[in-house]
């Protein structure tokens, strides 16, 4: 019962984060349905969901630090530009 509600509250996070329109808050809603979907894996046993899960934690990580680089650069050609 309580593998089966991880699961889906993992599949909610994940649906809700379909719905965002700024990529940072989809990127963190993502890694945070991913991260739970992968505790489903480990508690099933599940090796696809696992090494998959993973996959995606990898992919969403990089794309937050590339936003978070990205808002940094930004802040700096601003300050440059005075």
């Amino acid at each position: 019962m309580i593998i089966d509600t991880i699961g889906y509250i993992s599949n909610a996070i994940l649906l809700i984060s379909s719905m965002q329109t700024k990529m940072m808050k989809l990127r963190i809603l993502c890694l945070i349905g991913t991260l739970l979907y992968l505790l489903y894996g480990i508690l099933l046993n599940a090796n696809p969901i696992i090494i998959s899960s993973i996959i995606y934690i990898m992919i969403h990580s990089y794309n937050i630090y590339k936003i978070i680089k990205e808002e940094r650069t930004g802040v700096w050609k601003q300050w440059i530009k005075f």
